[in-house]
């Protein structure tokens, strides 16, 4: 039989019946006092201000209310027996998702008709009433809880700032005309990392407030989770202004240099800027794939211990990290950038001015191929 109480969420009891009874009553212990009354085992799962959607009870990291729908009465007695099965990261170990976290219980009891539980992944609960005379037991409650909606932040400027380094015939590396660097780490961050991170630290550790849950009699007691993770790729666009105002700009801007060489010199700027900001386009086009944002994974990590839990959350950005890299430098990435820019392009070899030495104020005509660039810049 399943009672509704409104308001509340049902369950079915699991009743005993009474010895020699042919109908399923509950167990009593004295023919002058009634059986419980079954709505008493209907609980009421609830949370202030929750931001859980319509099929979710609450929220990871809610402190969500259970509640038997009856009013308590003298004599009578109230337990929660509580359960959950998750993945705990073990100290010591790493794990990726091809080898994910043991699956564990974790259980708890709590008394009264009114109880509160921190609540980090889905569990049930199940309710047994008692009193002088008679005890029934729900079966498990599930509650439903919803996974915070962690994402990595992507932003790229729309403008471009200017660095001044010595542009001349000896030196046309492509990371000489512009870059495509951590907004948050400034201009003398090199091409380490896409994910944020401290410039002196090669782990993302720093980025994550972890917390151990503090609920005596609840499933999830001892374990930690992350609370809160900044995890953010924030990439500023960068052109020499050699090639914008300073001294290569000014030797192709002359009444009397040849049209090819202006023309050729605005080719080049107009390359170097759509080069970084497909730097940027690239890593967001690979961020957005199925299961590549590491942010859900890092969401939904518990442990033992909080060394443990930051290591793993580490490692999980990391491991995406990787793949983040690879899709815009390297072989994998620098081909990808040479497809898009040839199909972006009018002209992939133009000729332009450029000084043997600092002194130098004729230049010598050099011709470049704006798709010749290092795979390990």
């Amino acid at each position: 039989m399943s009672w509704r109480v409104p308001g509340t969420i049902g369950v079915i009891l699991n009743q005993t019946p009474q010895a020699g009874s042919a109908s399923g009553g509950v167990r009593t212990t004295a023919s002058n006092r009634a059986p419980l009354n079954p709505k008493e085992l209907s609980a009421q799962p609830r949370v202030a201000r929750s931001k859980a959607g319509a099929e979710f009870d609450c929220v990871r990291g809610d402190t969500i209310v259970l509640e038997a729908a009856a009013p308590t009465a003298p004599g009578r007695s109230y337990e929660w027996i509580l359960r959950a099965e998750v993945p705990v990261v073990l100290p010591g170990r790493l794990y990726t998702e091809d080898n994910p976290p043991p699956a564990r219980t974790v259980s708890g009891t709590k008394q009264g008709a009114k109880i509160t539980v921190v609540a980090l992944a889905p569990f049930t609960a199940i309710l047994a009433v008692r009193d002088a005379v008679s005890s029934a037991t729900s079966l498990p409650l599930p509650v439903r809880v919803q996974p915070r909606r962690w994402t990595t932040g992507f932003k790229q400027s729309a403008e471009f700032k200017t660095f001044n380094k010595f542009y001349s015939a000896h030196f046309l590396a492509e990371k000489h005309a512009g870059s495509n660097i951590c907004a948050i780490c400034g201009t003398d961050e090199p091409y380490s990392h896409q994910i944020h991170r401290p410039k002196d630290r090669l782990d993302w550790k720093p980025q994550f407030s972890v917390k151990q849950v503090e609920d005596p009699g609840g499933p999830f007691h001892g374990l930690w989770y992350v609370e809160k993770a900044d995890l953010r790729i924030e990439r500023s666009l960068y052109i020499n202004s050699e090639l914008t105002s300073g001294r290569v700009f000014k030797l192709n801007s002359r009444k009397d240099t040849l049209p090819e060489y202006r023309e050729g010199l605005k080719a080049r700027v107009e390359c170097t800027k759509l080069h970084e900001r497909l730097h940027g386009e690239l890593v967001k086009k690979k961020l957005d794939e199925p299961g590549m944002d590491p942010a859900p994974r890092v969401e939904a990590l518990l442990a033992d211990d909080e060394e443990s839990l930051l290591e793993q959350a580490s490692t999980e950005v990391g491991l995406k990290e990787n793949f983040l890299s690879n899709a815009t430098t390297g072989p994998e990435g620098h081909g990808e950038l040479r497809r898009r820019l040839q199909r972006e392009l009018k002209a992939t070899r133009v000729k332009f001015l450029l000084p043997r030495s600092e002194d130098d104020d004729e230049g010598i005509a050099v011709e470049t191929d704006l798709l010749g660039f290092s795979d390990s810049g």
